[in-house]
């Protein structure tokens, strides 16, 4: 804790360094008009100002894009996105209303957003496809927010853009040189401590651009970059599924139990386990655009993004097994030393006998980058203009897992389910003595991805001075997608086989402060294979157990190609009509989109065993309509109405035949060659009232019709002569979702004194949704929608200070409702809320200082099964706080 104090301190020197050594004259960031926003307002300021956005001139840069829009659009601009601790594009978006934030299980950071409940969304950058490995979407986690300009949250699609996903599009819009006046560069640099961690990392940003006049118009050139660094923890303590055991105890008092009798039911886990993660993750990010432009006339450019991760995480847990046979033990039930709940059997406390336990460390080692590269021109000629774009992109994304598993027996364990958080205690046998652990299992895989997309795009545009009709737009658009998978995944018992090694000498001590001692808990502390012996050593493991140091080999069952070609083309109308006092304005579109997909990949024979291939040759298209509508009953009330029709295609790796197998548990999962693209109707209506710049109040219903909507679920398939449960995706029956928004913003500049400083953001989104499950013949919710969300943000700014606290509160959600199992229990995460909070201040015209804390009040979550008394898991995520400083010139 005292390393991150001193470390703190020292950024905060350095800020005062820096302004020591600053030059006078802030070159502030450059406000930009990107294609296809809206229109400026007037008093808003103009393309070209070089302006210091603070947090009220970015709340009205996002409420002008979302008033002057055809489309139901929110939007977060680049101060808005440094205003807060945001780390990446997934963080900046959790304040957008009918956003809801997906966190990184183990580093606690932002990973993905759903947008009003749902996580299908299409993510683009500039207006392009933009993915990772051999996926149909990047995750918003791995953008860094230091390089963005904007981010805009599409509800409503229009025809011109790529086909948007159930809950929306997020397009990124990184920043552009056009508008610059003069020489133009910003460093950011920033200290983070983790709480749980302990441990400090640097961040550090950048940006430099300029422009030149050139002929008769601009070329300007811009280049941004990111560094960043971080250490994580995060603690975990989980019940795994429970099962309808009927022997362990004779409940029924007939003397026997082991006789399948419904009598003697007792609803028990199958394991308690206890986990420290840590980790350690570096991203380099670099983007840049060129740029020639000539008002009104023509514009060429070229852009470029380069992304690059790289990570480690080591995991080590212990389990206690309490319904699986090892080393020759079975856990039983001790007999009247337990109790149940009456009403629903669930098993509370007790004493189990003879309880084998193993203790797993298992690294993972990733890698993945992500480069994008593009070409377009704009030119425009009388009422005409053309816009081409040319684009490729290829990412590579590579995981490496190593496991080495010890273990041993327990001549009693305690457990107790009926705290806060579930209490347990291996008795009987010391945890720290390396007699008590012997080998058990070791095992590796690797799952290398690879994506490319080559695609371009033709819009032209035709201007009209008719009624209604204002501009009539059409196009078309060509892609080719390649996703390829190979990999490995290889484990063997260790039991009995000979070693040259003894488990004591490849064993330590875990950490002994499992969730910061926030619980009563014993047992905090065990014995872990060493991660660095396995990261490092691990071929000389191999070889100290008799194995092979270069196994295994391509295993064909987890390997796929798929080669895909898209075409689209469309026609769209916009409108313009006054009606009175009022204006109608928006569009009309009609898309149509095309796939050709060819794949091949391997199967299992269901009795011999046998690699069998399977080949995937279909296609098929879609007509997909919209209409935008905004009544624009006076300046500051605007209506809104949209319909369209939205198709998304499934992930490649949910369509392939692959399948992963455990042959212990005799369970596995895969994808479904058979699984087609769900489709959507959509229907939106807004009411939008605007009454300051920035200030307005919104109300909005939404409803979707879906066809074939994905879920997942668990099913007998008969492998090599054995039944795997497979858990995969299918497509289900219809489905319905339907809900209203609420929003509401202000700053309160009306008040007296240093009252004025003081403003307000608010948004509350309400989500119903259905769906018959034809197998269980009953109606049931979607998974992973929580039925209320909402954030709250208050902020102050005056003079040389602003400062920002917000609240993101999501209501539980059902995370998996058809899992595999004897008792198939849904799991179901409870309501999670996080506060943030962030302070900045101007300590010169062009030099800042900020301060930023996440997760203040050091929140964690939680899981149970199907009723709240049968806990499921329970988190602890890293609490940051970071110091900073902010240099314009």
């Amino acid at each position: 804790m005292m390393r991150g104090v001193r470390w703190l301190i020292g950024t905060a020197a350095l800020a005062i360094a820096v302004q020591a050594q600053a030059q006078q004259g802030a070159a502030p960031q450059e406000r930009q008009t990107e294609p296809g926003a809206a229109a400026t307002p007037d008093g808003a300021p103009r393309d070209g100002d070089i302006i210091v956005l603070g947090t009220r001139a970015s709340d009205r840069s996002a409420q002008d894009t979302k008033r002057e829009s055809d489309q139901i659009v929110d939007s977060v601009v680049a101060e808005d996105i440094g205003a807060l601790p945001d780390f990446n594009v997934a963080e900046s978006l959790q304040r957008v209303p009918g956003i809801a934030l997906d966190r990184n299980e183990f580093t606690g950071e932002g990973s993905g957003v759903s947008v009003r409940g749902l996580n299908q969304i299409t993510t683009s950058l500039a207006g392009r496809s933009i993915f990772s490995g051999a996926g149909r979407s990047l995750n918003l986690g791995e953008i860094p927010a230091g390089l963005v300009g904007r981010v805009d949250v599409y509800k409503s699609p229009q025809a011109d853009q790529i086909e948007s996903g159930l809950g929306g599009t997020v397009d990124v819009k990184l920043r552009s040189p056009a508008d610059l006046k003069k020489f133009t560069a910003s460093v950011t640099a920033r200290g983070i401590y983790r709480r749980l961690s302990d441990s400090v990392n640097p961040s550090f940003s950048g940006l430099i651009g300029n422009n030149w006049r050139v002929g008769g118009g601009k070329l300007g050139v811009l280049i941004s970059g990111l560094y960043d660094k971080r250490d994580f923890r995060t603690d975990r303590l989980a019940i795994d599924p429970y099962a309808d055991r009927r022997n362990l105890v004779d409940r029924s008092g007939d003397g026997r139990t082991n006789n399948n009798n419904a009598a003697d039911s007792i609803y028990v886990p199958t394991t308690l386990t206890t986990r420290y993660s840590l980790g350690t993750f570096e991203r380099w990010a670099l983007g840049g655009r060129i740029q020639y432009k000539e008002a009104g006339k023509l514009e060429i450019y070229a852009d470029g993004l380069y992304n690059k991760y790289n990570g480690t995480q080591d995991h080590s847990f212990i389990a206690a097994r309490l319904n699986t046979a090892l080393y020759g033990a079975r856990a039983t039930l001790a007999p009247g030393a337990y109790t149940v709940r009456p009403d629903n059997l669930t098993f509370e406390t007790g004493t189990f006998r003879n309880v084998p336990f193993q203790s797993t460390t298992y690294l993972v080692d990733e890698s993945n980058y992500v480069w994008q590269g593009a070409v377009g021109f704009k030119l425009y000629s009388g009422r005409l203009r053309a816009e081409g774009d040319a684009s490729i992109i290829r990412s590579n994304k590579g995981e490496v897992r190593r496991d080495l598993t010890t273990g041993g027996i327990a001549p009693s364990f305690y457990m107790d389910l009926t705290r806060k958080t579930p209490f347990y205690d291996y008795q009987g046998v010391d945890l720290l003595n390396p007699a008590a652990y012997r080998a058990d299992r070791i095992s590796t895989y690797h799952y290398p991805n690879v994506g490319e997309e080559r695609a371009g795009r033709l819009d032209i545009t035709a201007d009209f001075d008719l009624p209604i009709l204002e501009a009539l737009q059409w196009g078309v658009r060509i892609s080719r997608r390649t996703a390829d998978r190979t990999g490995y995944d290889e484990g063997v018992s260790l039991i009995g086989r000979p070693a040259t090694r003894t488990p004591g000498s490849i064993i330590e001590a875990t950490p002994d402060d499992l969730f910061a001692g926030q619980f009563d808990l014993t047992d905090t502390a065990w014995l872990r294979p060493q991660p660095e012996l396995i990261r490092n050593q691990f071929g000389e493991l191999l070889q100290a157990y008799g194995l092979p140091e270069d196994f295994p080999p391509i295993e064909p069952l987890l390997a796929y190609s798929f080669r895909e070609q898209g075409r689209a083309a469309y026609v769209m109308a916009k409108i313009r009509q006054e009606i009175g006092s009022m204006r109608l304005t928006g569009n009309v579109g009609l898309r149509y989109s095309s796939i050709k997909q060819n794949a091949n990949g391997y199967r299992t024979a269901p009795t011999t065993g046998a690699f069998e291939p399977v080949l995937i040759d279909r296609s098929y298209g879609n007509w997909l309509p919209s209409i935008n509508l905004a009544l624009r009953v006076t300046p500051d009330l605007v209506v809104r109405g949209a319909y369209s029709k939205v198709v998304s295609r499934p992930a490649f790796v949910d369509l392939s035949p692959t399948r992963t197998l455990d042959y212990d548990t005799l369970e596995g999962s895969g994808g479904n060659p058979e699984l087609m693209p769900y489709k959507a109707n959509q229907y939106d209506a807004t009411v939008e009232w605007y009454f300051g710049r920035p200030g307005f109040v919104y109300a909005g219903y939404f409803k979707k019709d879906i066809d074939g909507y994905y879920q997942r679920v668990s099913r007998p398939e008969l492998i090599a002569g054995q039944t795997f449960q497979i858990e995969q995706l299918v497509n289900a029956d219809a489905a319905k979702v339907d809900g209203f928004e609420f929003g509401y913003q202000q700053q309160y500049d009306f008040l007296p004194g240093l009252l004025r400083g003081l403003g307000a953001r608010f948004s509350f989104t309400h989500i119903n949704s259905s769906r018959y499950n034809s197998v269980l013949q009953r109606s049931e919710p979607l998974s992973g929608l929580s039925r209320n969300l909402y954030n709250a943000t208050g902020t102050y700014e005056l003079g040389k200070f602003r400062a920002r606290i917000a609240y993101n509160w999501r209501e539980g959600y059902p995370i998996n409702l058809n899992p595999g199992g004897a008792l198939a229990l849904p799991r179901i995460r409870r309501s999670f809320g996080i506060w943030d909070a962030s302070a900045t201040y101007q300590l010169r015209k062009n030099i800042a200082i900020f301060a930023d804390v996440s997760n203040i009040t050091n929140q964690r979550g939680s899981e149970y099964y199907s009723v709240q008394d049968r806990p499921g898991a329970f988190f602890l995520s890293d609490q940051t706080f970071g110091l900073g400083v902010r240099a314009n010139f």
